[in-house]
């Protein structure tokens, strides 16, 4: 038994006294003053202060350090005590230490800003050439009706036909769909009904006869032509309006869009205001619709309107009233 103990004890201090000693018989955490100069450098950068960029960097460079197969990790050796006495591995950690580059960053940054700007400008681009195209067709569609006027040899004669007309005209004014007045504008779906008469007068006049009763603003004369088969017409609007959030501006025209064949005037048309945006643009905005009746010569009525011709011709207009509708 003392001979065993012996033998054994012998054979232990040649292993340990052995240079090839493997790092297992140490638990795998090597056994050379290497190892704690390993750590103590490791201890110290944990320590530094750094960037958020930085940090994210190193966390995905141990995640792709992490996943990699190796033997030590096959052994299940932390990843932090994975070193060898001979200081092999010392290049295992040379891609946690990752710093970020500002200049590439900038110039990815910039790279992306101007990728935005070119999406902008396309869809301001895209935008502007709907409207243009919508412009021309317009501008095409008159151009094919005059050319049909002058064809059917009735140009200028609907001018003629016009003069001394009368015609009773109900307005419907609110928030038409397409419309560049502000988006608060009428969004409420308030919508005003105000009936009014006026005479298409010699001299390109447009004469208010009479007005529906409870309208809150004045109207005041104004100028009727022909385009073509394009009835175009306004009044002066001395007062403004206000019903909700319905409003109509004072001292500025409200015009008339109708279509005309000879002296026949088309039963519906478009109400629009010249308004101005960004200072210097001028652009027109729909603000409703209306709708036309010719009225006969000397047409009396019941009503008690007010005679804005200075005539003894009284219009029975109903008064004006204000109902809620969905919003076009």
């Amino acid at each position: 038994m003392t001979a065993s103990i012996a033998s054994i004890a012998t054979i232990a201090t040649i292993a340990l006294s052995s240079p090839h000693l493997p790092a297992a018989l140490a638990g795998g955490y090597g056994t050379s003053l290497s190892y704690f100069e390993r750590l103590e450098r490791e201890r110290v950068i944990s320590e530094e202060p750094q960037t958020m960029a930085e940090r994210d960097a190193r966390a995905g460079a141990r995640g792709r350090l992490a996943a990699a197969p190796s033997p030590s990790s096959a052994r299940g050796v932390p990843l932090s005590l994975n070193a060898a006495d001979d200081g092999t591995e010392d290049g295992a950690y040379s891609d946690l230490f990752v710093k970020s580059d500002p200049v590439g960053d900038g110039a990815a940054e910039d790279e992306r800003r101007n990728k935005i700007d070119v999406r902008r400008w396309g869809r301001a681009a895209f935008q502007w050439g709907v409207i243009a195209a919508v412009a021309i067709r317009m501008r095409q569609a008159n151009d094919r009706s005059s050319k049909v006027t002058k064809r059917l040899g009735l140009e200028g004669a609907a001018s003629k036909a016009l003069i001394g007309t009368r015609w009773r005209l109900t307005l419907d004014v609110g928030r038409e769909r397409g419309t560049w007045m502000p988006p608060s504008w009428a969004a409420s779906g308030v919508r005003v009904i105000a009936p009014i008469a006026i005479e298409l007068a010699e001299g390109g006049v447009t004469r208010v006869v009479a007005t529906g009763a409870f309208l809150p603003m004045k109207l005041s004369e104004g100028r009727w032509r022909l385009e073509g088969d394009a009835l175009k017409f306004d009044v002066l609007m001395t007062t403004g309006m206000e019903k909700g959030d319905v409003t109509l501006p004072a001292n500025e025209s409200l015009h008339f869009r109708a279509s005309a064949w000879g002296g026949a005037v088309s039963s519906r048309g478009t109400l629009l205001l010249r308004q101005t945006r960004w200072g210097f643009r001028k652009e027109w905005r729909m603000v409703g619709v209306f709708k036309a009746e010719k009225l006969s010569d000397g047409e009396d009525g019941v009503g008690d309107d007010q005679d804005y011709s200075g005539s003894s011709v009284f219009v029975d207009l109903p008064p004006m009233r204000v109902k809620q509708s969905e919003v076009r």
